[in-house]
Order: C-alpha cells, then structure tokens, then sequence
C-alpha cells in the first residue's frame, strides 16, 4: 500500500487533522469487535479467531473514503519504515559493535547554517565515515539545543567530526542495564519514524547489518 497516490500537501493536512490517529483507533477498535479468543480443547493453545467481518468492512469503508484511504497508507508506511529502523538498530547491537554517540554543534556553526543544512552535514559525516547507522535529531530538555543521536558501528571514524562540532561516545554494551537503555532509544526512534511528513525524518544506512 503505497501513499504516493497523494500528494504531499494533501498527506501533511491529514496529519495535521491528525486523521491517522483516529484511523488507527477506529482500525483497532474494528479488530477487537471482530475477534474472540477461545482456548483448543486439545492442547490448550489460545487461538483467535473472526467472528463477524467488521474489521474488514471497515478497512473497505476508508479505501472509499479519500482522507480515510490516505491515512491508512500513511499509517502503513510508518508501520513498516519502524520495522525497518527497529530491525537495523538490533542488528547493531547484537554484533557487539555498536556505540552510541552523540553529535553537537558549535554557536558558529548553529548560528550560520539552517537546520537542513546541520542534518546534511550530519548525514554526509555518518556515510563517510561508518559503513552502519541510525540517527535522528533531537533537542536539550533545558535550552532546547539541537543535536544528533546515532548509533553507528564501532568502524567510524570522529576525526572529521570536530570542524562542526563536538562528539560523545559511548560503548554500547549487551549486559542486562545496557539493554534497558537500548530498547528505550530504539522506543524514541520509532516515534521519529512514525513522523513521515511533519518532522525530519531519520537517518540510516542503506546497506544491512
């Protein structure tokens, strides 16, 4: 299911409607009617199963609907691009070669360039110098200072980093405590991925883990 039957001014006024959120509220609210849990008498697994067809006759209502339509495509699209994020940052971490780091900018350079400008810097730096990675902006909880969060494989090089800013690096360990902070920031790049239109979108890497 492709969204690009609409346009872009089109897609961005749905989310601003916020029309995909009921969509999906609607959609799930759909699906819970439409099933029943029931236990086999045999081996006791829970199964579900359909017992009315209100979930299907509501996905049909909103491909006739356009504002409804666009925004099941929307929500599709932000489902699997979270999948791929979700998917290349495990792939990060279980090879045992992730770091996480995080990439400042000095006053000069916030002061002379635009905030499209920074994430070029940002992805140019990334695919030059790591041959894996995720990263998304974000924003100082006190001053609200734009920076990058990325986790990239241990091969990168910070060198070339330092002309636009600074850089933090942290080793991105497997143990028990590690996982907890992982999973947390895999959490909040799935909420980046999820802002398709209205939001800048993350970046990564083409190639696979």
């Amino acid at each position: 299911m492709s969204v690009s039957k609409y346009d872009r001014e089109y897609k961005v006024s749905i989310l601003e409607r916020k029309i995909d959120r009921l969509v999906a509220s609607e959609k799930h609210k759909a699906y819970k009617d439409s099933i029943e849990r029931v236990i086999d008498s045999y081996d006791g697994v829970v199964e579900t199963i359909m017992v009315n067809g209100c979930y299907y006759d509501f996905i049909e209502y909103c491909k006739n609907v356009p504002s409804l339509d666009c925004a099941m495509r929307l929500n599709e699209s932000k489902r699997r691009k979270t999948c791929r994020v979700r998917q290349k940052i495990e792939a990060l971490v279980k090879s045992g070669n992730a770091i996480f780091i995080t990439l400042t900018f000095t006053d000069a350079t916030l002061k002379n360039t635009s905030v499209e400008t920074r994430r070029r810097y940002v992805a140019r730096y990334l695919k030059d110098n790591a041959s894996n990675y995720v990263a998304n902006i974000d924003f100082g909880a006190k001053k609200g200072r734009e920076h990058y969060h990325a986790v990239v494989d241990s091969n990168i090089v910070f060198d070339n980093w330092y002309k636009y800013g600074a850089i933090n690096v942290e080793r991105v360990r497997t143990q028990e405590d590690d996982a907890v902070r992982v999973a947390r920031y895999v959490a909040k790049l799935s909420n980046h991925a999820l802002k398709v239109i209205n939001a800048p979108r993350l970046i990564y890497s083409r190639s696979t883990c």
